[in-house]
């Protein structure tokens, strides 16, 4: 299953109701490349039954040696019983030899699941991923996740394009005890920022929390990676609270946050509460103790009024921000 030209593939297979995975590829030390395996239309299920089960389809890079693993995840249904199953596809560096991941999901059926799809770094590796044109519904916690860990030192970076997580009119379909798309960037590194396109999307129907949630930074590390936001076209609508939330959380000191970009335009936005209730569409958040330079909240937009414009002219009053934002900041890079 390692190197040469031709790909590893799972063709219209079906696997149930196995132990612990239905699917799991791991390496632990090899130097050798997993250049291309692949889950076409493949119909993966469990019912959780043992109590031990994790994820339906585990893609974990843990190498010493520095071996790279690509999964293409193409068509297709991933249905599992959460909470007694994890996660529908779980694609993973944890490399302590920098081995790659690079995790292509498209046109895939999601249903019962903890999380859909979740793309995580840690340690040394890069990840590179594509979530595209996907459905998720009945999911537990999150649609769909990325996760940088602390200790990420590599490049993360990816798209979610054109899925749908929950069906409209379904309450709770998109995510019952979490958010429709989670980014979380807890990475201390300052080397290699995070760059995250959101396009096209629809998200829907959360019971507990905002339909899109980014977070950079814990409060109390020295420093905290970068981040990069382009959210874009999507649709938006039936939420618990808010549409989209960007955070900028780490006040340690002065220089301690790590920039953050956000370029929000084009969004459409509909039955949005707010947070309790206050009629907020979109929240910025920014800790002013990161004062310096390199840790502004850029803003693509020329004002909150510009922002609220270019999401279907909301209300200004439906933009909510905390701490100094740097309007008109220019372009996110982009993955």
């Amino acid at each position: 299953m390692a190197g040469g030209a031709r790909p590893t593939r799972f063709v219209n297979t079906t696997i149930s109701n196995n132990f612990e995975f239905e699917v799991q590829v791991t390496n632990l030390t090899s130097s050798v490349n997993l250049d291309d395996f692949r889950l076409e239309n493949c119909t993966i299920s469990s019912n959780g039954a043992t109590g031990f089960h994790g994820n339906l389809v585990s893609f974990l890079n843990q190498s010493s040696a520095g071996g790279a693993m690509t999964l293409t995840v193409t068509g297709g249904s991933y249905t599992g019983s959460a909470p007694n199953t994890a996660t529908g596809i779980m694609c993973d560096t944890s490399s302590t030899g920098g081995g790659d991941v690079v995790c292509n999901v498209t046109g895939a059926g999601f249903t019962n699941n903890n999380v859909a799809v979740s793309v995580s770094s840690a340690l040394a590796g890069d990840l590179t991923f594509n979530v595209a044109n996907n459905t998720a519904t009945w999911n537990r916690s999150h649609g769909l996740n990325l996760f940088v860990a602390a200790n990420a030192t590599g490049i993360a970076g990816g798209r979610f394009d054109g899925n749908t997580v929950g069906t409209q009119g379904v309450a709770g379909s998109g995510s019952s005890l979490g958010y429709g798309i989670r980014v979380q960037n807890e990475g201390v590194s300052t080397a290699n920022p995070v760059r995250v396109v959101m396009n096209n999307n629809v998200v829907q129907e959360t019971s507990s929390f905002s339909l899109v949630n980014v977070n950079q930074g814990i409060a109390g590390q020295t420093s905290s990676t970068a981040t990069n936001l382009t959210i874009t076209n999507n649709t938006l609508r039936n939420s618990a609270a808010r549409a989209i939330v960007v955070q900028q959380n780490n006040a340690t000191d002065a220089d301690s946050a790590g920039r953050t970009c956000v370029d929000i335009s084009g969004n459409v936005m509909t039955n949005i509460p707010g947070n309790v209730g206050d009629g907020t569409y979109i929240r910025l958040r920014r800790l002013d103790a990161n004062s310096a330079p390199g840790d502004l909240f850029n803003v693509r937009q020329t004002s909150a009024a510009n922002l609220a414009l270019v999401n279907g002219g909301i209300v200004v009053g439906a933009i909510s921000t905390s701490g100094t934002m740097t309007y008109n900041g220019g372009a996110c890079p982009q993955p």
